[in-house]
């Protein structure tokens, strides 16, 4: 794994010098830059992030990204980086402390601060950027006295759901970071609540512990501090860490605003470039530094002049612009001379204890009205078109920056170098006679730099389209090398571009194409077959898109398929011509897949079906006359009815169904005599049993079973007309009667001889309960005595 150490050097040219910080997605260095001989900061992806080429391609985009957030309080990102495992960007370094020093002072003192944090947030939700990891740390206090907000490594697209493990630090991540949601404006409004919180009292909301459930769910303590807070900044505070993101402000704007009302101090104006020279220092080119309230209104669309626009649509702005500096020029010629002769004659301010003011404050006074009396020189017209003059470069200035930043981003030092460092210097020159105070002259060189700026913009699809056509034109022709170096232009205009990439890759490998195509026609021309087809095949694995590999191989999988298909017909017919159905069926099917209009291979397919449905036809006939000789005639039911079903013409099949339905119903009669044969003592049934057996014994050839059913129902029936001997038991005072028989009156014993059959037995008493009993008589058996008396009294 990758560790870095100081005076390590990264893409041979930044040498690290400290560690600055560490954050979700890398760490921060403090490295020297030996190509500008300036010091500035690298964000570094973590090792473990590095190998995942994703996260790597998430750290480029955010570089591109954060570099289009132009804005005097937002640190600038300059440019993105990668060399074997590393992957970092580089961004301005801002030498100083963090807003954290300031945690548990007065409000007062740090919320001047804090008006610039808020202005840079609002201006990156406007670009369509979620800061999400707002923190102390995170805003620079340069030694100047600028505020910077860093740190936007982290945040993404307003919307965008990626992120690392949600984004955000421990005490300053909203609800819906913890949860994973996209990112949202209200998560950078909860951080600012987390921040000004921290601000007042010293520690962020739920110090020390990091309880994810009491973010979720837990209303935080209202700030608590040793002097009165103003009501509406704890009410603002609170609802800035509403756990639901409706209930919380709607943008930063509405924070700013209601911050300004409650606190009774509002944002002050960041000074121009150039206004805070350091000691020793030169004034900062402008192209690298603008004001704030020029930045704000420029608008997203850069191609025009914003100025010209503006006062297109609002012609009564100049001439308010002009009213008022008349105003201020007469008033600074007439009014303040005068109060500044009378305050005090000599020029050197000192500190006084009333004043309550610092020696510092009083210097930075006095200097103010040295540049006022310097002013002052000017006329008042000429002090007013200065002015207006001043405000048009500094907004221009905006546009030609994103121009800039555009250009470089599209590699303009690869195509346009000299025409671009001419915009640059005459970007350059309008800043030095801006520094003179020739601002109409440092205005009209701003425009020609933009102008150049636009014109070499208006060319980058135009070399780009270009340089994708002599990519494929070099690669078609075979130069690897002219391929490649176009192909690189074109992937450094628009490294996203699949076109561009692919043609890239394909340049890389044309050399390696190009062997293996003569190593497959080679293998051709020595019949090796399949040894060709995989050399063609690695060739498409390099390119894809590469032609005569995809003709070469398109032709010889077609021959492949003849002889294929030809070898699967004969193997098919061969196969069919032994009986092996099955590996006939299977060879047909294979030339059909090699050739799907195949008539030959159909019918093929066809012979095959056709004999094996023969050859089932057959076996359910064997089946079926199997049982029909065993006189199993349900299953041989069934394997006529199975056969009929693969032929329904079939005619053995059709009388084998008639014959065993109706021996099927032979059987079932049988067995309704031969198990009940006490039903043939009535003359019905022993009627319609006589005339069934004189049925069977017409049908021709019965078989065993049959033959033993016959006998068994002849005797059946021959057992119903022999009477059978039975004894009656009783008690001498019961009468006896016997249906069909008659009364018997009273015994102790008596004997009957009865037809076999069912009868009913009936025992009287005075006295007692009638007693009724039914016997059945079967053919040629004889019955137990059955006893017969009342012995239950009434």
């Amino acid at each position: 794994m990758q560790e870095y150490h100081k005076g390590q050097i990264l893409s041979g040219r930044f040498s690290l010098i400290a560690p600055l910080g560490h954050g979700g997605m890398g760490d921060v260095w403090l490295a020297e830059d030996k190509e500008f001989s300036s010091r500035v900061a690298v964000k570094i992806l973590k090792p473990a992030l590095a190998a995942n080429p994703d996260m790597v391609e998430r750290l480029r985009k955010e570089c591109s990204l954060i570099r289009k957030l132009v804005h005097p309080n937002i640190t600038r990102v300059l440019d993105f980086f990668s060399s074997d495992d590393s992957h970092f960007f580089s961004m301005e370094y801002v030498e100083g402390d963090d807003l954290e020093a300031m945690a548990g002072r007065h409000y007062k003192d740090w919320l001047p601060m804090l008006f610039p944090v808020l202005e840079a947030v609002e201006y990156a939700h406007k670009a369509g950027m979620v800061h999400r990891d707002l923190k102390l740390k995170n805003v620079l206090i340069a030694l100047d006295g600028t505020v910077k907000l860093s740190d936007f490594g982290i945040g993404g697209l307003s919307g965008d759901s990626a992120g690392i493990e949600g984004g955000g630090s421990p005490y300053s991540i909203s609800p819906q970071q913890l949860d994973g949601d996209p990112a949202a404006v209200a998560d950078d409004i909860y951080a600012l609540g987390v921040m000004i919180y921290e601000l007042l009292t010293g520690k962020p909301p739920f110090h020390p512990s990091i309880d994810h459930d009491k973010i979720r769910n837990e209303v935080p303590v209202p700030p608590q501090t040793d002097y009165p807070l103003p009501a509406g900044l704890t009410t603002l505070i609170m609802s800035m860490l509403a756990k639901i993101p409706a209930e919380r402000p709607s943008s930063v704007a509405a924070v700013r605003n209601a911050l300004a009302d409650a606190t009774g101090l509002g944002s002050t104006a960041t000074l121009p470039p150039g206004e805070q020279p350091a000691a020793g220092n030169s004034e900062p080119d402008k192209i690298t530094q603008i004001r704030r309230h020029a930045v704000a209104p420029v608008s997203a669309d850069l191609s025009g002049t914003v100025d010209q626009d503006l006062l297109d649509r609002r012609p009564w702005i100049p001439g308010l612009i002009m009213a008022v500096l008349l105003l201020l020029a007469a008033a600074v010629f007439l009014y303040l001379p005068e109060q500044v002769a009378k305050r005090k004659p000599d020029q050197t301010l000192t500190a006084s204890p009333e004043s309550g003011l610092p020696p510092e404050s009083l210097n930075s006074t006095a200097a103010d009205l040295a540049d006022v009396q310097e002013a002052t020189r000017l006329a008042p017209y000429e002090s007013a078109e200065a002015a207006r003059n001043r405000e048009q470069a500094e907004r221009l200035v905006a546009q030609l920056l994103r121009r800039q930043i555009a250009l470089e981003d599209r590699a303009v030092n690869l195509w346009a170098a000299e025409e671009f460092i001419a915009a640059v210097e005459q970007a350059r020159e309008g800043d030095s006679l801006f520094r003179e105070g020739n601002y109409l002259a440092a205005l009209a060189s701003y425009v020609s730099a933009l102008e150049k700026s636009d014109a070499l913009t208006d060319r980058v699809n135009p070399v780009f389209e270009a340089a994708l056509d002599a990519g494929d034109s070099a690669l078609a022709d075979g130069n690897s090398t002219g391929a490649q170096q176009q192909y690189e232009l074109a992937v450094a205009i628009y490294s996203n571009s699949n076109r561009a990439r692919q043609g890239l890759a394909r340049a890389q490998n044309l050399d390696q194409v190009l062997q293996l195509m003569t190593d497959a026609e080679s293998l051709l021309h020595e019949d090796q077959i399949s040894a060709a087809r995989d050399a063609y095949r690695k060739v498409l694995n390099l390119n894809p898109a590469w032609q005569p590999a995809i003709n070469a191989l398109g032709d010889l999988e077609k021959s492949l398929a003849r002889q294929n298909f030809s070898r699967s017909m004969s193997d098919g017919f061969s196969y069919l011509a032994q009986n092996k159905l099955e590996q006939a069926k299977k060879s047909f099917q294979v030339a059909l897949r090699l050739n799907p209009g195949s008539v030959d291979a159909k019918d093929g397919l066809h012979q095959v079906d056709e004999v094996m449905k023969l050859n089932e036809i057959s076996r359910y006939r064997i089946q079926a006359d199997g049982h029909a000789a065993n006189e199993r005639w349900e299953r041989a039911l069934l394997a006529y009815q199975s056969a009929l079903k693969l032929d329904p013409n079939l005619v053995f099949g059709r009388e084998g169904v008639t014959l065993a339905q109706k021996m099927i119903g032979v059987d079932e009669e049988f067995v309704l005599y031969t198990e009940k044969p006490e039903r043939l003592a009535e003359d019905g049934v022993y009627q319609a049993a006589l005339g069934f057996l004189e049925q069977v014994h017409l049908l021709p050839n019965p078989g065993p079973r049959l033959s033993s059913q016959l006998v068994q129902l002849q005797l059946q029936l021959q057992l119903a007309r022999i009477p059978v001997k039975i004894d009656l038991v009783s008690d001498t005072m019961t009468e006896v009667f016997v249906y069909q028989i008659g009364r018997l009156g009273s015994f102790n014993n008596h004997s009957l001889e009865l037809l076999p059959g069912r009868y009913t037995l009936i025992g009287t008493r005075d006295g007692y309960r009638d007693v009724r009993k039914q016997i059945v008589i079967r053919p040629g058996e004889s019955p137990e005595p059955v006893l017969i008396r009342c012995e239950e009294k009434i």
